[in-house]
């Protein structure tokens, strides 16, 4: 049975900017669809798994785009 998973972070000193950026660029490579949130006001991102065939090595992918 397909299942969500959603994992919710932050990068230390990232600003809404920062995530805006990184997401956008993703999102231009079709790498990778991952939107910027935020919780009691500061941003953040999630990364909500909804494709049972998604490897661990994609998100350390995409992980490693964040620089």
């Amino acid at each position: 049975e397909p299942m969500l998973s959603v994992v919710v972070f932050e990068r230390i000193g990232w600003q809404l900017a920062d995530y805006e950026r990184w997401s956008n660029g993703l999102l231009e490579s079709q790498l990778a669809f991952v939107v910027p949130s935020s919780h009691a006001g500061k941003p953040n991102t999630r990364f909500a798994i909804v494709n049972p065939e998604t490897s661990f090595e994609l998100l350390v992918q995409i992980l490693d785009t964040m620089k």
